[in-house]
């Protein structure tokens, strides 16, 4: 699971003392920012590590790949302009109804899926993150914490493209929630180079699975990272018509 975010804009609010004379401006809080900034430091160079070390797929241009991705992440988190705390969509909470109504739409005609399920893995989402900080490792732990504590900023999603394509029984196993397209706002002239083509925004959110699930084997030009937060899982790469897996936990 990879979750991410990135900087600036921050609103400030003036209390006015009794004596008629404002209080110096404070900062209001921006969503996930300064958990954000201390996880990619502390492991933003394990990431690069683990590409160089080779311990998945072995390639040629393994440091170049590694460095382009960092830098991409890096100018990302740095470039964003960040939702506030107080802001509009950081606090408009979504109700079980307004989940179940915008889950009907997206299915459409499709009457072997639950108009709930989307709920109900929201709930099952929430509950991942919150017993994932009882094993994290600070500084993720204080991520997880941050998000379990600003949880009704996440709005969990299929996108349009699942609902459409996957089979009722995926359909019942997965959800997403991005961070990028909602909870910040991401400037072109801020847009970071991509590995394979060019100025691209960053996009990131979380993504949460069933146990003992797998997710369809699919491919896309851009580079991707998974992050676990909580759990373990195998990942599966189809190689020369071979696959080729590698075990991840928590961290």
């Amino acid at each position: 699971m990879f979750g991410c975010c990135g900087a600036s804009k921050i609103k400030v609010l003036e209390d006015v003392k009794a004596d008629g004379q404002p209080d110096p401006p404070s900062p209001v809080e921006v969503m996930w920012k300064k958990e954000m900034d201390a996880w990619w430091a502390a492991y933003s160079e394990n990431l690069r590590t683990r590409i160089t070390d080779r311990d998945y797929i072995q390639g040629k241009d393994d440091a170049r790949m590694a460095d382009s991705l960092i830098a991409f992440i890096s100018a990302g988190l740095s470039g964003c302009r960040w939702e506030t705390m107080d802001s509009k969509v950081a606090n408009e909470a979504i109700t079980k109804q307004e989940y179940i109504d915008v889950y009907a739409l997206k299915l459409g005609k499709r009457m072997d899926v639950p108009t709930d399920s989307l709920y109900e893995l929201k709930v099952r989402a929430d509950k991942a993150l919150q017993d994932a900080i009882g094993t994290a490792a600070p500084p993720l732990q204080k991520l997880l914490q941050a998000f379990v504590s600003k949880n009704e900023a996440l709005k969990w999603s299929q996108g349009s493209f699942g609902p459409v394509v996957y089979t009722s029984e995926f359909l019942g196993t997965y959800c997403n929630a991005m961070i990028s397209d909602v909870l910040y706002q991401h400037p072109e002239k801020r847009y970071g180079q991509s590995y394979v083509s060019g100025p691209r925004p960053l996009e990131c959110g979380i993504f949460y699975i069933d146990p003992n699930v797998e997710y369809p084997l699919h491919s896309h030009q851009e580079l991707e990272v998974y992050y676990l937060l909580g759990g373990e899982t195998r990942f599966v790469w189809l190689v020369d018509g071979k696959l080729v897996t590698m075990d991840r936990k928590q961290g």
